[in-house]
């Protein structure tokens, strides 16, 4: 077994709840208001209230103030790596997030944290965005899709990440 740094264990990744989305017509809907409410409780049971949550894209479908009212429910500090969804001012996510970041590189690991699956520069790429199996059926060893839907509705610890590669 692999001893990881305690840290790992506080940190997680995860992408693409698209909180609101449930109030959007059809087809932009993403997830239910029952399923946006049980997304919630399992980040909760997750992220401790001082973890670090490197969020990789498309947080919210929503206004302003429906965007603060889900980052207040939620436990941890949040990097916020803007995906194609997270289009309100720039401004407005500085607010309400610890940083918000295009991508985000940890040199030690080894990683770069991106929402679209793209080009990684030799680094091991953590990403999101992809969010059905039949877009997305494997992974290089290189590479981990942080997607909600890929993980039963839960964040995964940065160790967990880690461990995963081959």
């Amino acid at each position: 077994t692999i001893e990881m740094p305690n840290v790992l264990r506080h940190t997680v990744v995860t992408s693409d709840h698209h909180f609101g989305s449930w109030q959007l017509p059809e087809p932009f809907r993403v997830l239910s208001e029952e399923q946006e409410k049980e997304l919630i409780e399992k980040w909760n049971l997750v992220v401790c209230k001082d973890d670090v949550v490197y969020y990789n894209g498309d947080f919210a479908d929503c206004n302003v103030q429906q965007l603060c009212d889900y980052a207040r429910q939620l436990n941890g500090h949040i990097v916020l790596i803007k995906g194609n969804h997270d289009t309100l001012p720039i401004d407005v996510y500085k607010a309400i997030f610890k940083d918000v970041v295009d991508e985000y590189v940890i040199d030690d690991l080894g990683l770069l944290v991106h929402h679209c699956p793209g080009p990684s520069y030799g680094k091991r790429e953590v990403f999101g965005h992809l969010h059905r199996t039949d877009f997305f059926k494997t992974t290089a060893n290189n590479q981990f899709c942080s997607c909600v839907q890929f993980h039963d509705g839960f964040p995964v610890s940065l160790e967990q990440v880690l461990l995963s590669f081959k």
